[in-house]
């Protein structure tokens, strides 16, 4: 039995060791064509780029080309009233048109009208940032969490490797007569215990490592390993990081381009309350056959240009509500960005508090992790001397197993929590 567990964790041993290497920047590098939130936020960016042409084309001249073609006759009814070059006429015109027209004014509606399509442009932009700073935040605590199941995976192998030494050792006593069959059933019922756990870590690593496959748009059964050395940054400063979140943070930044957008957005509906000018140009070439008896034909060609005057009377009070529902736009869109200023100052204060906590927590689990092996250490030498029986050294051990859980847990919350804090700042991963 203990022959058959050391060669199964040599077995894993080799095949993780056989997995290629996936660093945190490896896996940032997946994101960028594999997530399908980045995808549909380039997306969004070209669409609001048309936009912005579409709107631009409205102030430029358009020119139009139009051939209308059409005949008439001849008389198929015999009629016998008509004779017979009547019957048979037919009338045959071509007109060929070129026109060009260009509004000259509309009450600058258009031109409002592109400068909202480019601050949305902006804030999609912004937006698009906000979004791909979040999902670059959730793979990097996905990666993480990946390296902490592979930390308590190596925590849990070394757990079950020290019970087979110990089941040995009691094997061993037993056998002279130095020892107990009570520590022996004792010391197998704590190798299989910690063989389950060691099994229950393995398929939770296996998870986390599903979980970052599929949001690195890979296979899921992808295999790899992460790096299991996590350095936190404990020199994070609240006064630097707020002044950050005032000047980056990209979801503040498209809020207050949401606001400006709404503000064009009322003076483009100005316009279609003011008069229009629109000034025109049509240069028209007409061929016209006709064939009563003999045919003839003519032609003739000319140019008409004019200015259009619009004034909007009465439209049923469209105008006056399209107006009306411009300003309550602008008017949600200040709320909005009072929201979003609040919300960073509250979500910025819980983050802090949590990041600085996160790291006093670190420090006292490493401290707690490096005693607990160290009195395992000498707790397995005094066994061998026979000075400390089999249910203490267990006792010490399960301290052990919990002091590094603890030191993994700990080590992980506190990358969140610096994670978090960073992503408020628009610093990303």
């Amino acid at each position: 039995m203990r022959l058959l567990s050391c060669f199964t964790l040599a077995m894993f041993a080799s095949l993780g060791y056989s997995q290629s290497m996936l660093t945190l920047a490896d896996a940032l590098q997946y994101s960028e064509t594999g997530n399908t939130t980045v995808q549909r936020t380039r997306s969004a960016n070209v669409t609001a780029q048309n936009d912005v042409t579409n709107a631009q084309s409205s102030l430029l001249p358009s020119v139009i080309w139009t051939t209308d073609a059409n005949r008439v006759g001849p008389n198929f009814g015999g009629d016998p009233d008509l004779n017979l070059s009547t019957r048979t006429a037919y009338k045959t015109r071509i007109t060929n048109t070129l026109g060009a027209k260009w509004t000259i004014f509309d009450g600058l509606g258009s031109w409002a009208n592109l400068d909202s399509r480019k601050i949305n442009m902006q804030a999609t932009e912004a937006h698009g940032i906000t979004l791909a700073s979040q999902v670059r935040a959730q793979i990097a605590v996905a990666y993480f969490d990946v390296s902490r199941q592979q930390s308590l995976q190596q925590l849990r192998q070394e757990a079950l490797l020290f019970s087979g030494e110990r089941l040995t050792l009691a094997m061993a006593k037993r056998k002279i007569g130095a020892g107990m069959l009570l520590d022996e059933q004792q010391a197998t019922l704590d190798r299989n215990t910690d063989s389950l756990a060691w099994l229950k870590a393995q398929n939770a690593a296996q998870q986390s490592k599903r979980q970052l496959n599929w949001m690195l748009g890979r296979e899921v059964e992808t295999s790899f390993r992460v790096d299991s050395v996590i350095s936190v940054d404990s020199t994070l400063r609240r006064d630097e990081l707020w002044i950050m979140i005032r000047n980056n943070s990209p979801a503040l930044r498209e809020a207050q381009l949401r606001e400006q957008a709404a503000k064009s957005d009322v003076r483009t509906a100005w316009g279609s309350v003011m008069p229009s000018l629109l000034a025109y140009a049509n240069y028209t070439f007409l061929n016209q056959y006709s064939n009563p008896i003999a045919p003839t034909s003519s032609a003739n060609q000319g140019l008409l240009v004019g200015l259009t005057l619009t004034m909007p009377l009465y439209e049923g009070g469209k105008s006056v509500a399209k107006l009306g529902s411009a300003r309550e736009s602008q008017t949600l869109a200040e709320i909005q960005l009072h929201e979003v200023e609040q919300q960073l100052q509250r979500d910025f204060a819980q983050a802090y508090a949590d990041y600085t906590q996160s790291i006093a927590a670190l420090k006292l689990a490493e401290a707690n992790d490096v005693l607990a092996k160290s009195s395992l250490e000498l707790a397995m030498g005094q066994y061998k001397l026979g000075a400390l029986t089999s249910f203490d050294l267990r006792r010490i051990q399960d301290s052990e197993q919990v002091a590094g859980n603890a030191y993994y847990t700990a080590r992980f919350d506190a990358m969140a929590a610096t994670i978090q804090v960073k992503l408020l700042a628009g610093l990303a991963p």
